[in-house]
């Protein structure tokens, strides 16, 4: 939607700066044809112009329709066009509609709608418009006559050079209505209104004008008035040239500030666009959000909250299953790592006794060779302790037959040397003696010594 309202503002943008110069160039051909008197061809160009709201091609049409160029003179059509660019203040179209009311023609004479419409053109400098005005405060047509405003609107024109305003101040002076009768100024009057007249026929009638008013003064004052002429003439053009270049610069200034207007109209445009194109993207979103599933849309969710479940739990199957390998793993390397290993090698002294023989006593053993080891050799009880050493002293008889035999047994049974064996590999764990049979011989060897 938004991209929609861009590309037709955008479109909008282009017609309107291509069309502008296509207008210009229709609009100066359209003038071409009138100034050269096809006005059969002009009224032709200038109708689409029109239509499309150029003041000049309405004021242009106006001119057709009043003065009869092509068709039948029609002043309501005409009329018609001129407000259609009067309106727009397009100053030569206002000037004509006062001239319509002040002459009535199409319309009922009515002076004062037509001093409104002068008003507005003189307000923009329109010499014609400021002429008019002071026929009307001379006539008193519309208002109260007025020599004075007359003289006002007079001079503002003549000003402009429009010759027949000059004429008008030239006949005030000579015959001093309105101001105080000065045959010099009259002369210098009538002399401009004659270099500005807009054909023969005026520049005729100004230049005998003139003529009458030099009979009445010398010939030095002629030169005078001519020469204070001159110098006024220079001042108004040097004024004009001042007024053409402020002009100018206004219209490049306004031509600037309605770029610049169009310009901001134009992002205006866009960023509503935009604005709009997200309101709807929104709504948009909300609507599909407040939406109810379909019965297909539902089973389709369904289907794939079923799937997303089982590939879950499979690959949680796969994590318990990768866990217990890695502990069976871990397990065997350890059981390797214990097996391929040795274990520290502990060496512990010991006390090695001779063999007993028969009639023979076993020397006491020094009780300092072999300290106690709580680890490997559990502790005497003391009841059991006391009774082997009551047996001693008791003199119990040795039995020599046995001690006998118990030595040739310790003799012949192989002996096992625990002292370079692991504790993993010494049986029952028992890490220090030679052999258990030996230890025990010993000890009752030595218990049947006397």
């Amino acid at each position: 939607m938004g991209r929609f309202l861009k590309q037709v503002l955008s479109g909008c943008v282009l017609a309107v700066s291509i069309s502008a110069p296509l207008m210009a160039d229709e609009l100066s051909d359209a003038q071409r044809a009138f100034d050269a008197g096809d006005f059969a061809k002009a009224a032709t160009l200038y109708l689409p112009i029109a239509k499309d709201g150029n003041a000049v091609a309405q004021y242009r049409l106006g001119m057709v329709y009043s003065q009869g160029l092509v068709v039948l003179q029609d002043y309501r059509e005409a009329i018609q066009w001129y407000l259609l660019a009067a309106n727009q203040g397009y100053a030569p179209a206002q000037v004509k509609l006062g001239l319509i009311y002040a002459q009535g023609q199409g319309v009922s004479q009515d002076y004062t709608k037509a001093i409104q419409w002068f008003r507005l053109a003189a307000a923009q400098d329109d010499a014609q418009a400021q002429l008019n005005l002071g026929e009307m405060y001379a006539q008193g047509h519309g208002a109260l006559q007025d020599e004075r405003q007359a003289m006002l609107w007079y001079r503002k024109a003549a000003n402009q050079d429009n010759a027949l305003a000059q004429a008008r101040l030239g006949e005030a002076y000579a015959d001093g209505k309105g101001v105080v009768p000065d045959d010099a100024t009259a002369h210098v009057w009538f002399t401009l209104a004659a270099a500005n007249a807009p054909d023969v026929e005026a520049h005729d009638k100004y230049i005998g004008q003139r003529d009458q008013v030099a009979k009445q003064i010398s010939d030095r004052e002629i030169a005078r008035i001519m020469e204070e002429a001159r110098i006024e003439g220079k001042a108004r053009a040097e004024v004009a040239q001042e007024a053409r270049v402020e002009a100018d610069r206004l219209a490049a200034a306004n031509a600037e500030q309605a770029i610049a207007e169009a310009a901001f109209k134009q992002a205006a445009a866009e960023a509503k666009a935009k604005e709009l194109a997200a309101a709807e993207a929104e709504r948009l979103r909300a609507e599909r959000r407040n939406r109810p599933l379909s019965a297909k849309a539902a089973a389709a969710a369904r289907e794939a909250r079923f799937e997303a479940r089982q590939k879950a739990k499979l690959a949680r199957l796969k994590a318990q299953k990768s866990t217990r390998k890695n502990d069976k793993t871990s397990a065997a390397a350890a059981e390797a790592m214990s097996i391929k290993k040795p274990s520290k090698i502990i060496l512990v002294p010991i006390q090695v006794l001779p063999p007993i023989r028969p009639g023979h006593t076993a020397p006491a053993p020094a009780e300092e060779a072999l300290p106690a080891n709580p680890a490997i050799d559990p502790p005497i009880q003391p009841d059991h302790a006391a009774s082997l050493h009551a047996e001693a002293e008791a003199g119990a008889p040795v039995d020599s037959d046995n001690a006998a035999s118990a030595t040739a047994a310790a003799e012949n049974e192989p002996v096992t040397d625990y002292l370079m064996a692991s504790p993993d590999e010494a049986p029952n764990g028992v890490i220090g003696t030679k052999s258990e049979t030996a230890k025990s011989a010993s000890t009752k060897s030595a218990s049947a010594v006397p």
